[in-house]
């Protein structure tokens, strides 16, 4: 009877030491964590922006959108402004000219004087024409019935100016033409117009009227 009792303590304390496998039971969870599988685009901490796991560098479209846009273009800076001239006095000996692109009635203005002539021209009296060598401004100085007129040409080029104070410098053509004609069609024959080319200086400016 004591072997028989024997026997059952010694079962009862192999089941005891016995691992928990060996009688068919689970172990706990806690003491076997699972890791969890990674997958793509997993979110960090909250407000913080997703990466690829699969490539850390690659940036997801919430990054994209941090991004900060380029600083816009600046055009560049306008030129500075240039001033024209619309007066011009030119005198060579005895021949003086005074011409004004506008003034007070807004009408061209030119005063011509030689030695034996002194005119004074404005509005329609004056004609103006674009060339490759300016602007050519005309009047009639002379006039007659029966033996035809005299016309002066100015020759006014292109002058550019830093400031509307400037007096600029100028060297200008005038050109003397005598129109030859007859009342008589027969004796209207040959070269009619003969010019006579004048180099003038004197300065430019702006004049405000």
């Amino acid at each position: 009877m004591i072997a028989a009792r024997t026997l059952r303590l010694a079962a009862l304390a192999l089941v005891v030491a016995a691992p928990a496998s060996a009688l068919g039971k689970k172990p706990p969870a806690e003491r076997y964590p699972t890791p969890a599988a990674p997958t793509v685009g997993t979110p960090g901490p909250a407000g913080a922006p997703q990466r690829s796991i699969t490539n850390p560098n690659a940036m997801t479209p919430t990054m994209q959108g941090q991004i900060p846009a380029p600083p816009p273009v600046r055009p560049p800076p306008p030129p500075p402004p240039v001033f024209r001239p619309n007066q011009f006095e030119v005198k060579s000996g005895t021949l003086s000219v005074t011409y004004s692109s506008s003034g007070v009635d807004g009408k061209p203005h030119l005063a011509y004087k030689d030695a034996g002539t002194d005119v004074q021209f404005s509005g329609d009296q004056i004609r103006t024409a674009q060339s490759d060598l300016g602007e050519l401004v005309t009047v009639t100085i002379r006039r007659t019935v029966d033996a035809g007129s005299t016309s002066f040409t100015l020759i006014v080029p292109s002058v550019l100016m830093d400031q509307a104070s400037d007096v600029v410098s100028v060297n200008l053509v005038g050109v003397t033409t005598v129109h030859r004609f007859s009342p008589v069609p027969r004796f209207n024959r040959g070269q009619l117009d003969s010019g006579n080319p004048t180099v003038l200086n004197g300065t430019a400016r702006q004049v405000k009227f």
